[in-house]
Protein backbone atom coordinates (compact mmCIF):
# COMPACT_ATOMS: atom_id res chain seq x y z
CA UNK A 1 0.00 0.00 0.00
CA UNK A 2 1.57 3.25 -1.05
CA UNK A 3 1.72 5.87 1.59
CA UNK A 4 2.28 9.41 1.95
CA UNK A 5 2.39 11.55 5.24
CA UNK A 6 -0.43 12.88 6.16
CA UNK A 7 -0.12 14.98 9.17
CA UNK A 8 -3.95 14.46 11.21
CA UNK A 9 -4.84 18.36 12.44
CA UNK A 10 -8.14 19.76 12.93
CA UNK A 11 -8.89 22.19 10.81
CA UNK A 12 -11.26 24.52 13.14
CA UNK A 13 -10.88 27.76 14.39
CA UNK A 14 -8.85 27.87 18.15
CA UNK A 15 -9.84 30.96 18.92
CA UNK A 16 -13.46 30.58 20.78
CA UNK A 17 -11.76 27.59 23.33
CA UNK A 18 -7.91 28.16 22.64
CA UNK A 19 -8.46 24.60 21.17
CA UNK A 20 -4.95 22.37 21.16
CA UNK A 21 -4.05 20.49 18.32
CA UNK A 22 -3.09 16.77 18.80
CA UNK A 23 -0.92 16.28 15.63
CA UNK A 24 0.96 13.32 14.05
CA UNK A 25 3.20 12.63 10.79
CA UNK A 26 1.91 8.93 11.18
CA UNK A 27 1.69 8.02 7.10
CA UNK A 28 -1.24 7.35 6.22
CA UNK A 29 -3.19 7.14 2.29
CA UNK A 30 -4.30 10.46 1.92
CA UNK A 31 -7.78 11.66 2.76
CA UNK A 32 -9.38 14.92 1.58
CA UNK A 33 -9.96 17.57 4.48
CA UNK A 34 -13.17 18.90 4.63
CA UNK A 35 -13.69 22.14 5.90
CA UNK A 36 -15.27 22.65 9.44
CA UNK A 37 -16.63 25.40 11.35
CA UNK A 38 -16.30 24.76 14.51
CA UNK A 39 -15.54 20.70 15.45
CA UNK A 40 -13.34 18.23 14.27
CA UNK A 41 -13.17 17.47 10.79
CA UNK A 42 -14.78 13.75 10.76
CA UNK A 43 -13.76 11.77 8.25
CA UNK A 44 -14.48 8.05 8.09
CA UNK A 45 -11.95 5.76 8.22
CA UNK A 46 -10.79 4.46 4.75
CA UNK A 47 -12.09 0.82 4.63
CA UNK A 48 -14.28 -1.18 6.12
CA UNK A 49 -14.59 -0.50 9.78
CA UNK A 50 -14.45 -3.00 12.44
CA UNK A 51 -16.64 -1.12 14.42
CA UNK A 52 -19.68 -0.03 13.10
CA UNK A 53 -19.83 3.71 12.85
CA UNK A 54 -22.90 4.20 14.94
CA UNK A 55 -21.09 2.85 17.95
CA UNK A 56 -17.36 4.68 17.26
CA UNK A 57 -16.69 8.74 17.22
CA UNK A 58 -18.74 10.12 14.68
CA UNK A 59 -21.37 12.39 13.30
CA UNK A 60 -23.57 12.27 16.73
CA UNK A 61 -20.46 14.05 18.54
CA UNK A 62 -20.26 16.82 16.13
CA UNK A 63 -23.63 17.65 16.43
CA UNK A 64 -23.24 18.23 19.58
CA UNK A 65 -19.60 19.51 19.96
CA UNK A 66 -21.63 21.83 17.30
CA UNK A 67 -24.40 22.74 19.19
CA UNK A 68 -22.18 23.55 22.59
CA UNK A 69 -19.57 25.77 20.89
CA UNK A 70 -22.42 27.87 19.70
CA UNK A 71 -24.22 28.70 23.23
CA UNK A 72 -20.83 28.14 25.09
CA UNK A 73 -18.83 30.93 22.86
CA UNK A 74 -22.01 33.60 22.79
CA UNK A 75 -21.67 36.31 24.70
CA UNK A 76 -25.47 35.83 25.19
CA UNK A 77 -26.62 32.44 24.67
CA UNK A 78 -27.23 30.22 27.88
CA UNK A 79 -24.70 27.31 28.80
CA UNK A 80 -25.68 24.45 26.78
CA UNK A 81 -28.56 22.56 28.78
CA UNK A 82 -27.21 19.69 31.56
CA UNK A 83 -29.21 17.14 29.51
CA UNK A 84 -26.86 18.03 26.19
CA UNK A 85 -23.70 18.08 28.24
CA UNK A 86 -24.83 14.72 29.87
CA UNK A 87 -25.21 13.75 26.45
CA UNK A 88 -22.01 14.57 25.56
CA UNK A 89 -19.74 12.71 28.09
CA UNK A 90 -22.21 9.42 27.80
CA UNK A 91 -21.54 9.81 23.98
CA UNK A 92 -17.47 10.24 24.36
CA UNK A 93 -17.80 7.25 26.96
CA UNK A 94 -19.49 5.27 24.49
CA UNK A 95 -17.16 6.04 21.75
CA UNK A 96 -14.38 5.04 23.92
CA UNK A 97 -15.53 1.39 24.29
CA UNK A 98 -15.73 1.57 20.13
CA UNK A 99 -11.94 3.28 19.80
CA UNK A 100 -10.37 0.54 22.37
CA UNK A 101 -11.87 -2.59 20.32
CA UNK A 102 -10.32 -0.51 17.29
CA UNK A 103 -7.13 0.16 18.82
CA UNK A 104 -6.95 -3.82 19.54
CA UNK A 105 -7.97 -4.53 15.82
CA UNK A 106 -5.21 -2.75 14.77
CA UNK A 107 -2.74 -3.99 16.60
CA UNK A 108 -3.77 -7.49 15.59
CA UNK A 109 -3.61 -6.74 11.91
CA UNK A 110 0.14 -5.31 12.47
CA UNK A 111 1.14 -8.72 14.12
CA UNK A 112 -0.55 -10.59 10.89
CA UNK A 113 1.48 -8.43 8.75
CA UNK A 114 -1.67 -7.51 7.47
CA UNK A 115 -0.20 -3.81 7.40
CA UNK A 116 -2.41 -2.20 4.64
CA UNK A 117 -5.45 -2.96 6.93
CA UNK A 118 -4.03 -1.71 9.97
CA UNK A 119 -3.07 1.36 8.64
CA UNK A 120 -6.41 2.07 7.80
CA UNK A 121 -7.64 1.71 11.10
CA UNK A 122 -4.59 3.40 12.77
CA UNK A 123 -5.13 6.65 11.03
CA UNK A 124 -8.66 6.34 12.30
CA UNK A 125 -7.14 5.90 15.85
CA UNK A 126 -5.53 9.00 15.67
CA UNK A 127 -8.59 11.22 14.56
CA UNK A 128 -10.52 10.22 17.30
CA UNK A 129 -7.38 10.75 20.08
CA UNK A 130 -8.42 14.60 18.66
CA UNK A 131 -12.03 14.75 19.16
CA UNK A 132 -11.44 13.10 22.05
CA UNK A 133 -9.59 16.54 23.43
CA UNK A 134 -11.81 18.82 21.23
CA UNK A 135 -15.19 17.06 23.09
CA UNK A 136 -13.33 16.95 26.65
CA UNK A 137 -12.57 20.76 26.31
CA UNK A 138 -15.90 21.49 24.45
CA UNK A 139 -17.65 19.53 27.55
CA UNK A 140 -15.67 20.80 30.60
CA UNK A 141 -16.36 24.54 28.77
CA UNK A 142 -19.96 23.49 28.80
CA UNK A 143 -20.06 21.75 32.08
CA UNK A 144 -18.98 24.96 33.59
CA UNK A 145 -15.21 24.56 34.34
CA UNK A 146 -11.75 24.01 32.24
CA UNK A 147 -10.07 20.90 31.19
CA UNK A 148 -6.65 21.58 32.26
CA UNK A 149 -8.45 23.11 36.21
CA UNK A 150 -9.82 19.29 36.18
CA UNK A 151 -6.72 17.11 34.96
CA UNK A 152 -4.26 19.33 37.66
CA UNK A 153 -6.79 18.89 40.11
CA UNK A 154 -6.59 15.51 39.89
CA UNK A 155 -2.95 15.36 38.67
CA UNK A 156 -3.81 13.59 35.33
CA UNK A 157 -1.87 13.73 32.31
CA UNK A 158 -3.77 12.53 29.78
CA UNK A 159 -3.11 14.58 27.24
CA UNK A 160 0.64 14.42 27.58
CA UNK A 161 0.17 10.39 27.97
CA UNK A 162 -1.38 10.60 24.86
CA UNK A 163 1.29 12.91 22.61
CA UNK A 164 3.91 10.44 24.21
CA UNK A 165 1.86 7.24 22.98
CA UNK A 166 1.74 9.01 19.57
CA UNK A 167 5.01 9.50 19.14
CA UNK A 168 6.11 6.10 20.13
CA UNK A 169 3.96 4.67 17.41
CA UNK A 170 5.27 7.19 14.45
CA UNK A 171 8.75 6.00 15.96
CA UNK A 172 7.90 2.22 15.22
CA UNK A 173 5.75 2.91 12.36
CA UNK A 174 8.76 5.00 10.74
CA UNK A 175 10.98 1.79 11.77
CA UNK A 176 8.92 -0.56 9.73
CA UNK A 177 8.63 -2.10 13.52
CA UNK A 178 5.38 -3.48 13.32
CA UNK A 179 5.50 -5.63 16.24
CA UNK A 180 6.28 -2.85 18.32
CA UNK A 181 3.91 -0.55 16.67
CA UNK A 182 1.60 -3.39 18.28
CA UNK A 183 2.66 -2.96 21.49
CA UNK A 184 2.67 0.90 21.37
CA UNK A 185 -0.72 0.83 20.66
CA UNK A 186 -1.97 -1.87 23.00
CA UNK A 187 -0.12 0.00 25.64
CA UNK A 188 0.56 3.73 26.21
CA UNK A 189 -2.14 4.13 23.57
CA UNK A 190 -5.11 2.17 25.12
CA UNK A 191 -4.03 3.25 28.39
CA UNK A 192 -4.37 6.66 27.24
CA UNK A 193 -7.76 5.99 26.49
CA UNK A 194 -8.98 4.73 29.85
CA UNK A 195 -7.13 8.01 30.93
CA UNK A 196 -10.01 10.11 28.91
CA UNK A 197 -12.62 7.70 30.59
CA UNK A 198 -11.59 8.96 33.62
CA UNK A 199 -11.41 12.61 32.50
CA UNK A 200 -15.05 12.67 31.75
CA UNK A 201 -16.31 10.85 34.47
CA UNK A 202 -14.78 13.99 36.45
CA UNK A 203 -16.16 16.56 34.29
CA UNK A 204 -19.71 14.68 34.86
CA UNK A 205 -18.90 14.51 38.24
CA UNK A 206 -18.05 18.25 38.54
CA UNK A 207 -21.80 19.30 37.50
CA UNK A 208 -23.58 20.50 40.16
CA UNK A 209 -27.43 20.61 41.35
CA UNK A 210 -28.42 22.91 38.38
CA UNK A 211 -26.14 20.90 35.98
CA UNK A 212 -23.15 23.15 36.12
CA UNK A 213 -20.10 22.59 38.01
CA UNK A 214 -20.69 23.55 41.25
Amino acid sequence: MAVTPLPIETPCPEKSFGMRRISSNLRFKSVPASPSTVTVDRRGPVGEPTIGSSQALGDRDDDIVVAMSHTAASDVSPRPSPALVREAIATALEGLDAVEAQAYDAARRFRRLAVGEAHERLSHLVESAQTLLTLAMVTADAAGTDLDAVCTEHELTVERDTQTALALMIARQLDGDWPGLARAIEQPFVAALHGWRTVFQLIEDALGPWGHAA
